[in-house]
Formats: structure tokens, C-alpha cells, sequence
């Protein structure tokens, strides 16, 4: 099994619909990926995790194959990289390294939060700025 039997536009679309339809983190964990971290796969109006749909695209595309797992196959831009196959397909990859975006960090006393437990069981967590807030700005990383 490669990634670079895939070839099939329409199959990318289905994991799309899949990744919409139950969430980034129940489709991550579906298929054993993690959150990418450089390269998103950008469509719909929306960002999607670039590898684990080039992964899950394949079982679409060969389902007596099945998808891909995260070992089997590199999720950059190498000749069997997934974001070179995507970019074939004409999807468009945006690279998070490419960004002019800053990176944060917030920090909380686990003795009033657990950031632990509120990363595994929320989607989304909202913190408040108040020493930065003029520095924080729309786009940043956390």
C-alpha cells in the first residue's frame, strides 16, 4: 500500500464529508492520527488535517486496501508525500511554517485548571489575555 496510488479526487471529497460530518477529533482518533502540525489541506472554506485525509482518502479510494496509518506513508511534500499527491489532485496545502503568525503559550496553576483534561475533552477552550492583549493578534498559534 502507497500513498501514491492515490489518485482519486472524489475519494478525498468522501473523507472530507467523513471529517465534517464526526469532528476533527473523532476522525483523528478514528484513523490514529494526530493534529498536523505544518501542512493543512484547505477546502470547503475550511482547514482540514492534510495527512490523515490523504490517509483515510486511500481506504475510499481502495477499500479492500483500507486507509493508511500514520506510519505508512510521509505526510510532507517528498514524490510520496501526501501533500504532493493533494497538490496533483489540485487541492490547495497551506504551510504553517509559511505563516507571519506568532506562537503562544498559555500557562495555568493545575491547582484551579487541569489543561490536561480540558485539552482530551474539549473541542475548543477560550482564555482570556489581559497582559498581551495588544500583542495577541487573529491567526496566532497557541
Amino acid at each position: 500500500m502507497s500513498i501514491s496510488q492515490l489518485t482519486d479526487r472524489q475519494a478525498v471529497e468522501l473523507a472530507l464529508n467523513e471529517y465534517d460530518t464526526s469532528g476533527q477529533p473523532a476522525f483523528l482518533s478514528k484513523y490514529g492520527f494526530s493534529a498536523s502540525t505544518r501542512y493543512l489541506l484547505v477546502a470547503r472554506g475550511k482547514e482540514y488535517d492534510s495527512k490523515a485525509v490523504a490517509g483515510a482518502a486511500h481506504g475510499y479510494q481502495f477499500p479492500e486496501l483500507g486507509p493508511l496509518s500514520p506510519a505508512d506513508f510521509s505526510g510532507g511534500v517528498g514524490s510520496n508525500g501526501a501533500v504532493t499527491i493533494l497538490k496533483r489532485m489540485g487541492f490547495l496545502i497551506r504551510d504553517l511554517m509559511d505563516d507571519d503568525h506568532r506562537a503562544w503559550i498559555f500557562q495555568a496553576n493545575p491547582k484551579f485548571y487541569d489543561v490536561r483534561a480540558a485539552s482530551r475533552e474539549l473541542e475548543r477552550d477560550e482564555w482570556s489575555v489581559n497582559q498581551y492583549r495588544k500583542e495577541v493578534q487573529v491567526g496566532d498559534r497557541v
